[in-house]
């Protein structure tokens, strides 16, 4: 019983170390990301990241985009990846940047003759 006792308590004892080390290690990795593209695709430009690190206010970002449902196919997921380059920049300028994603639809685009007057 004495050994039943000790194992379940080494489970959770390991468990509970390996949650941890999960979270710190996602917390601390949320803001690196490692590019391996021969071009470095993917890799923040140092000028922009100098450009953020100097704005004395905030920028802001408003990024207008069509619902995914409404685009065409080879659009879909143009919406996610925009909106992770720009949680990169939000993480690498330590938030001097901050963005609001915009949903358009057509009819909002529309003017009536209501609202012209």
């Amino acid at each position: 019983m004495n050994k039943r006792y000790l194992t379940l308590g080494g489970l959770g004892i390991a468990a509970a170390l390996l949650i941890s080390i999960n979270v710190f290690s996602n917390a601390s990795l949320r803001s690196t990301r490692f590019d391996l593209t021969e071009d470095k695709l993917y890799t923040l430009s140092p000028g922009t990241l100098a450009i953020l690190s100097e704005a004395k206010v905030p920028v802001q970002v408003k990024y207008y985009v069509s619902p995914t449902d409404e685009l065409p196919s080879q659009y879909k997921s143009l919406e996610r990846d925009v909106v992770d380059r720009l949680n990169e920049l939000e993480v690498a300028s330590h938030w001097k940047l901050q963005f609001t994603v915009l949903h358009l639809n057509l009819e909002n685009l529309v003017v009536t003759p209501e609202e012209e007057e």
